[in-house]
């Protein structure tokens, strides 16, 4: 379970922490990668940049992703999760 989901669910009272706890955080890891492509340069740049400008005080889908913003990241940082997928024979 996402943490940010699990963090949600303590807030709202949805967990009985008398009777579940967290015994094992994974390490942080790029999320919700989301991509452009086949589109002109300028309207590329724009779209990168209201993505990336997004704040969680300001913006519905934040908050549906249970997020505070967004972040630029690059295809070196999905490499792990590449190798585990392919030992998984999830992709080849």
């Amino acid at each position: 379970m996402n943490i940010s989901v699990w963090e949600a669910a303590v807030k709202e009272g949805k967990v009985d922490e008398s009777k579940v706890k967290v015994f094992y955080t994974t390490p942080e890891y790029y999320d919700y990668n989301w991509t452009l492509n086949k589109m002109d340069a300028d309207t590329k740049a724009k779209l990168k940049e209201a993505i990336l400008s997004m704040n969680s005080e300001d913006n519905e889908i934040m908050e549906l992703l249970q997020t505070d913003k967004f972040i630029e990241t690059k295809n070196e940082n999905y490499e792990a999760i590449e190798k585990v997928a392919k030992q998984l024979k999830i992709i080849k």
